[in-house]
């Protein structure tokens, strides 16, 4: 049981690890361990019941040079309540002692819950880049490195608003956009409505098909003042007009080709160099650069996407105009014998040109509906090989033991452990939700089941009545 609360808090699942620690209370006055429990409590936000709890079962502040957990869970639920003292000795014994992804979550809480903006942003991104696993952590980190970010620098803001919307896209095994959604909502809660916004849309570059960001990117406020929008309107209007006045007004061809490139080259600057409302240039041009941008397995990064199939749509339309502009002839030559001499007259006379112009048009379109047609049904059988491949890839990892190398697993490893290698146990379910399965091989109990506070699958590994298989022992390959 302790096995199973301790990979839960490692998972960051406190939330489950008191669930644990309620349903089987194993010892010290009927909990398994009043530090641990304090632990999950404070990451809870629940920091009082946790200080209550520790001092009810007999912990005292700290009196001397040496540490425990304890000491430093008590301080910590302390100075969440609001002791400063405690949370001046808990920051000094933080910088004292080398506590891992452990302590730098506990300051990061403490702090939260203190107002302690910029020591909880540090202390977050510290515990992630320890190694802290749990969702708080993601988001949290992630929050801190968007809102950390340049704003008038563009390529400090693409780096990290693409690093932290890969990581989270990437650090789930499913590929669900719930923890950059956090984020997103994390920046907002703090008025960095840019912030939430570009990484809303990076994502939607990463899972296009999500309505969950949809409808979250949808829901933030994108600040359009007044006189922004008037601006645009009357420099649209102005344009507008200007193309206009060059194609009807002024009779020279050279200056009218000259007028509307240079009217069409301004727009363009405009739309690429003008703020976007509520964004600086730098956090616009990041917003614009990202459209079109894809995940790249391999990198494990969002990368430009490349046109590989530019030369098949490109041959495609040369052969489909060619092709419409040669069935052209006979077709009039078809209709003329059909409709008589008026059809024939008109098809032998200039105007019969808008009939090659539209072949022309129409052979060029099929042609490059064609090729499109051909590879998306490419690509659909490519996905489809890809997934029946990537099945039975899970299938055989999920068979094997992992007994000895894993203390928790997640997603759908998690579940294809519970259903490919391990057995009922027979036991009753410990939290409602759960199954207790054995290994066959070496009799270990794993807790499994959607157990995560996002409903993910969670396999977290209990004792092993077994010891560790030994590697077998070779002689030199000498005798007397």
């Amino acid at each position: 049981m302790r096995l199973w609360q301790a990979a839960a808090r490692d998972l960051g699942e406190h939330a489950l690890a008191l669930q644990l620690d309620e349903a089987c209370p194993s010892d010290l006055d009927g909990r398994s361990s009043w530090t641990g429990r304090s632990y999950d409590l404070i990451q809870l936000g629940r920091s009082a019941q946790a200080r209550d709890e520790l001092l009810r079962a007999g912990a005292t502040p700290p009196s001397g040079s040496d540490l425990t957990a304890r000491d430093v869970v008590l301080a910590a639920a302390c100075a969440a309540c609001g002791d400063d003292g405690a949370w001046h000795w808990l920051l000094a014994a933080a910088a004292r002692i080398d506590g891992g992804a452990w302590l730098a979550a506990l300051v990061g809480a403490v702090a939260d819950q203190r107002g302690e903006l910029a020591t909880a942003d540090s202390a977050w991104v510290a515990a992630r880049g320890s190694g802290a696993h749990g969702r708080t952590a993601r988001v949290r980190a992630g929050v801190a490195i968007v809102a950390s970010r340049r704003r008038d620098d563009p390529q400090d803001v693409g780096r990290l608003v693409l690093d932290v919307v890969g990581a989270a896209i990437a650090a789930d095994l499913e590929r669900r956009p719930g923890v950059a959604v956090a984020i997103a909502q994390g920046l907002l809660e703090r008025g960095d409505v840019a912030g939430a916004r570009l990484v809303l849309r990076t994502t939607l570059m990463l899972v296009p098909s999500s309505a969950e960001v949809r409808a979250a990117l949808g829901a933030v406020p994108a600040r359009r003042p007044v006189t922004v929008v008037a601006v645009a309107t009357a420099l649209a209007a102005v344009l507008i007009g200007g193309l206009i006045a060059l194609t009807t007004v002024v009779p020279a061809p050279g200056v009218r080709v000259i007028g509307i490139v240079a009217v069409s080259l301004g727009g363009a600057l405009w739309a690429r160099r003008v703020p976007l409302p509520g964004m600086t240039a730098a956090e616009s041009a990041v917003w614009r650069d990202v459209r079109g941008l894809v995940w790249d397995e391999q990198e494990q990064r969002l990368v430009p996407p490349g046109n590989r199939n530019g030369g098949w749509y490109g041959i495609a339309a040369i052969a489909g105009l060619a092709a419409g502009t040669a069935l052209v002839a006979p077709a009039l030559a078809a209709l003329s014998a059909l409709a008589g001499s008026g059809f024939a007259a008109w098809a032998d006379s200039g105007s019969a040109g808008f009939a090659y112009l539209a072949g022309a048009a129409l052979g060029t379109a099929g042609g490059v509906l064609l090729v499109r047609w051909a590879i998306r049904a490419r690509r659909r059988s490519r996905a489809r090989r890809e997934l029946s491949a990537r099945a039975q890839s899970r299938a055989r990892e999920g068979a094997s033991c992992r007994c000895w190398s894993d203390a928790w697993l997640r997603g759908w490893l998690a579940e294809e452990t519970a259903a490919q290698h391990l057995a009922d146990a027979q036991a009753l379910a410990v939290i409602p939700g759960s199954q207790v399965r054995r290994c066959p091989s070496t009799g270990t109990l794993w807790l499994v089941g959607p157990l995560a506070a996002d409903g993910l699958w969670l396999a977290l590994r209990g004792d092993a009545p077994r010891a560790a298989p030994q590697p077998d022992q070779q002689g030199d390959g000498f005798y007397l």
